[in-house]
């Protein structure tokens, strides 16, 4: 079944506050280190109280400093199924600067034409989830950087990794893939794609 699904915020979560994350890496030059994400999400799925929680799509960003002295802002957002709803999904949003924001419940929906949409059940959208034991580990995201890094190129002291982003695609496949961003030309990128043991499948390039 091939479908194109979105997501809509209803509610902001505050009965699932999660503390500040300790070891997490507050400063960074460059996109963080898997264990940062390792750590959040461990703490999301010990929330949750699912300890393989079924996911909607995982996300992390980095941006670096526009000016000396500021190192740069890193993002770690997902949208995930918890033990407290059937239907719904939560989504978690962490900034390796200012720390958590506000959970959200998530219905997950497509559209119907004409503006109409049709909220989705839990077994309309199954199929479109993943669990993170199915992903190469996040132990592997360093390699997984430089590989990325080598597939796009770019001169290594000329790119930096910007994003990474798992998720299924509309054929329900597991998709995973990072951006690598030209440092010296904001319009030029390489979207690399990686497999599930984390080896690279494919390279498209942008204004090149």
């Amino acid at each position: 079944m091939k479908k194109t699904l979105f997501k809509l915020a209803i509610i902001t979560l505050s009965i699932l506050a999660l503390q500040s994350c300790n070891g997490v890496t507050k400063e960074h030059y460059s996109i963080p280190p898997g264990k940062d994400y390792q750590l959040l999400f461990e703490q999301i799925s010990k929330t949750c109280g699912v300890e393989d929680p079924e996911i909607y799509e995982m996300s992390g960003t980095f941006k670096p400093g526009s000016y000396e002295g500021y190192t740069g802002t890193s993002t770690f957002e997902i949208t995930l199924r918890t033990s407290k709803s059937v239907d719904k999904m939560a989504e978690y949003y962490y900034n390796f600067e200012t720390g958590w924001g506000s959970p959200s419940e998530i219905t997950i929906y497509e559209h119907t034409g004409r503006g109409g949409r049709k909220d989705l059940a839990y077994d309309e959208y199954k199929e479109y989830l993943f669990k993170q034991s199915e992903m190469p580990p996040f132990s592997e995201f360093e390699n997984m950087y430089k590989k990325a890094i080598e597939a796009s190129g770019y001169a290594e002291d000329k790119c930096y990794v910007q994003s990474f982003k798992m998720e299924k695609d509309e054929d329900a496949e597991n998709t995973l893939f990072m951006v690598v961003q030209d440092k010296d030309d904001r319009k030029k990128k390489a979207t690399v794609y990686f497999d599930m043991k984390g080896n690279v499948t494919d390279t498209e390039h942008e204004n090149d």
